[in-house]
């Protein structure tokens, strides 16, 4: 396996002809680690955005009145973090599951900054989170062209560009920069803090453990990290029951599950899955052929846990952002793939895995399920096709 600090750009890249691209990849990956992060970080915020530009209501009035009015919900966190939702809106209202969400709005409390501390916290989180993508995915493969196309194809997805859409102070992003985090954990307390901080953010963050724990496994962590896991999600529990207990704070089940929500999500049940991972499909598949000349159970394991959590979002009205929280699994496939016999002895085959990858998860705009409604992100490329068409 190369080491990511390797001087030598010829063992960095395959050989090609010296095209542009051949040198811009040759100059950011051959020079120092610092270089190649930070043009990995404005590669992966600016091109998602750019191919998925996030759609806003095109009423500006509405966009107004909706903005205001969720900064209106989650003012009343900041102003008391153990504010119980249920006491003002129906069980099944958003607003109401909201009880346990307490991480960002306590921040923003202790910033004394109010709703615009929330801000702060989540673009902060995002930059966390696209740099901890690269870090991540370099730490499951070693390879820096591999790492930066497998990030990109995360960040093409909606984990990349939630954050520009999030009128609703969800904090989706927040809660994927902890997930993040948790997987460039080496010790028991930063995974299990990052683990018991993501769920703070949104209880989703358990959906993902199995698939945290899988990819330690696969690239030989200490045990104690995969305990660290296990303790985090316990300390949330406990943290639940005692909130419960003490403030009387509960978590509303009523809507999950329900028959009004389940049947239009099984109808775009095929977008919601693909969309969830997109290129990082191809590495799952690519993952499954392996395994399938290898025998390795671990990729029986990841299908099995990224599947149960697509089927699971699919309980919910909105259906895109949970799903999401399935992206640890293309970080899986590819620490599955970097110790193939195959891809150890072709280690081209999987730049270019990897380079197909980031091309899909961008070129094809993000998708957004929500309930009956699947409403495609415009990119700024096809509208401006678009536009010249109608001019001609």
């Amino acid at each position: 396996m190369i080491r990511p600090d390797s001087p030598a750009v010829d063992a960095l890249l395959p050989r090609a002809p010296p095209t542009f691209l051949w040198h811009a990849l040759s100059w950011i990956v051959g020079g120092s680690r610092t270089r190649w992060l930070a043009i990995g970080v404005v590669l992966c915020t600016i091109l998602p955005w750019f191919f998925s530009c996030p759609l806003f209501p095109a009423n500006r009035e509405s966009q107004e009145y909706w903005a205001h009015y969720w900064a209106g919900v989650e003012q009343r966190k900041i102003d008391h973090p153990l504010y119980d939702y249920t006491r003002e809106f129906p069980p099944q209202s958003n607003e109401a599951k909201r009880n346990f969400r307490i991480l960002i709005p306590l921040l923003a409390r202790l910033t004394g900054m109010g709703i615009k501390g929330t801000d702060v916290v989540r673009y902060g989180l995002q930059a966390v989170l696209i740099l901890g993508l690269l870090l991540a995915a370099e730490r499951a493969c070693g390879d820096r062209v591999v790492a930066l196309g497998v990030a990109l194809a995360i960040a093409g997805t909606h984990v990349g560009t939630e954050v520009w859409r999030d009128a609703f102070y969800w904090f989706d992003n927040c809660a994927h920069a902890f997930a993040v985090l948790a997987l460039l954990a080496t010790g028991p307390w930063l995974a299990g803090g990052a683990v018991l901080l993501g769920l703070l953010v949104d209880e989703r963050v358990l959906g993902t453990v199995p698939l945290l724990a899988l990819f330690h496994l696969i690239i030989h962590s200490r045990r104690s990290v995969l305990v660290g896991l296990a303790l985090g999600a316990s300390a949330y529990f406990a943290m639940r029951v005692g909130l419960s207990v003490r403030f009387g704070l509960h978590y509303p089940l009523t809507g999950i599950g329900a028959t009004s929500k389940l049947i239009p999500n099984l109808v775009n049940a095929p977008a919601a899955f693909w969309f969830a991972l997109e290129g990082g499909w191809l590495l799952m598949v690519a993952a499954a052929r392996e395994a399938a000349a290898s025998g390795k159970r671990e990729i029986a394991g990841l299908f099995a846990f990224t599947f149960l959590l697509l089927m699971a979002s699919g309980f919910v009205g909105d259906f895109t952002r949970s799903a999401s929280y399935a992206f640890p699994a293309t970080l899986v496939a590819l620490a599955a793939l970097a110790r193939s016999e195959r891809f150890a002895r072709e280690p081209a085959g999987l730049r270019a895995l990897a380079g197909f990858a980031a091309g899909v998860s961008l070129i094809v705009p993000n998708a957004i399920v929500l309930g009956d409604t699947v409403a495609f992100e415009s990119s700024l490329p096809v509208r401006a096709i678009q536009a010249w068409l109608r001019s001609i």
